[in-house]
């Protein structure tokens, strides 16, 4: 469990397995004596929300929520800036001198969310339409970071502005499938980019994204 915000995309894009799931938040009722007990007796899975998943779709984790991510799947995490994981259950795993990883219970319970409504499946919102050669689709935003969903064929050219006088902002974006090539101005550049690689776009900085077919990139930067 993270006690910062928290947002995770499914990034394998050739199909989830129909197993594929997350635990995301605790069901109704649970407190943190139930926890305790489930914890205990090696049942806590049994408290979670199940959540199927299938491949491109987006959830937002609040801060304090309670989450595991399932096997077989590939995942694009973006979050409030924090190295501070609290690990409450590790479901009996050691490492290679048979050694359990350190848990956190004490601390994790003095900050876990037990409302059962705490975070969920994010519906994509339109951000530009009637472009024939792009989408963008605003998929959470908060405080601390916004994310959107570029889906381009052959090319489409974007710059960073200030979002207000003397306020510049980087971006960082993923690319979720296809290939293409990132170029920019003032010096020009161009580099080939593919599935999985992650950029970095410095503050107020034109910048184009070209194809031969399609191209989906996840974009993020601080609001």
């Amino acid at each position: 469990m993270m006690p910062t915000l928290h947002f995770t995309k499914k990034l394998r894009e050739g199909g989830a397995r129909r197993k594929c799931g997350m635990l995301l938040g605790l069901k109704a009722g649970v407190t943190r004596e139930k926890f305790l007990e489930a914890l205990q007796n090696n049942r806590l899975e049994d408290l979670f929300q199940r959540h199927p998943v299938q491949a491109g779709e987006t959830f937002f984790i609040p801060a304090r929520t309670p989450h595991t991510i399932g096997p077989d799947m590939v995942i694009c995490e973006v979050q409030q800036y924090s190295d501070l994981t609290y690990r409450v259950y590790d479901y009996g795993r050691v490492d290679a001198r048979g050694k359990t990883r350190e848990l956190h219970i004490e601390k994790a319970l003095a900050v876990i969310n037990f409302d059962p409504k705490a975070g969920g499946k994010v519906t994509p919102q339109p951000w530009v339409k009637g472009r024939e050669n792009a989408s963008m689709n605003h998929l959470a935003e908060c405080p601390y970071f916004s994310v959107d969903r570029l889906d381009i064929d052959r090319m489409a050219q974007f710059k960073l502005v200030e979002v207000r006088p003397g306020h510049s902002r980087f971006q960082v974006f993923v690319v979720l499938s296809g290939e293409g090539f990132l170029s920019w101005d003032d010096p020009q550049g161009s580099v080939p980019v593919q599935a999985a690689e992650c950029w970095f776009i410095p503050a107020n900085k034109s910048y184009s994204i070209r194809t031969e077919g399609r191209i989906s990139v996840l974009t993020a930067f601080v609001p």
